[in-house]
């Protein structure tokens, strides 16, 4: 009895401090740059961001590489489709080499490598967003930050009716 007294607390601790693989939050494009410099600080190689432009249907994935950041768009929606173009304008016109590649399920994706020193890539980026998705600092956005900690993650500061 004492053993599974013992295993039920380290059980409940574990799930109470173990921290969570994904973190939701809200928040305004001008916020992006944070979250990418914890990705880029991340020490899990399996760390990637998503952001959501909220009130559109976009949003762009980003990963980490061993040199920076990889710009991941999803091509599976009409919406997707609709900006690739643009997407790979501005990251050619930012010197970057966008190319398409295959999921495992055969859907397509827009890759972009974005290698350099940590506030050039976040710059670079930023300048991309903005272009592809014309957006502003103001505008709302929600970030999924999956494999780097919570406390990377601001206060919740937006709620949904923000």
């Amino acid at each position: 009895m004492k053993w599974l007294i013992i295993s039920a607390i380290i059980i409940i601790a574990g799930y109470l401090l173990w921290p969570k693989r994904q973190v939701k939050v809200r928040g305004r494009i001008s916020e992006l740059a944070q979250y990418l410099r914890g990705l880029q600080n991340a020490g899990n190689p399996q760390a990637f961001l998503i952001t959501d432009i909220i009130g559109t249907p976009h949003f762009i994935q980003f990963s980490r590489n061993n040199d920076g950041v990889q710009l991941n768009m999803p091509l599976i929606t009409t919406d997707q489709i609709s900006i690739k173009e643009t997407l790979e304008k501005a990251c050619r016109e930012s010197g970057l080499q966008p190319q398409i590649t295959q999921g495992s399920d055969g859907s397509e994706f827009l890759d972009c490598e974005i290698d350099g020193e940590n506030e050039m890539v976040i710059s670079v980026i930023e300048k991309i967003v903005s272009e592809a998705f014309e957006v502003s600092h103001s505008d709302k956005a929600k970030y999924t930050l999956a494999g780097y900690c919570q406390k990377l993650a601001p206060n919740n500061s937006l709620t949904a009716d923000s």
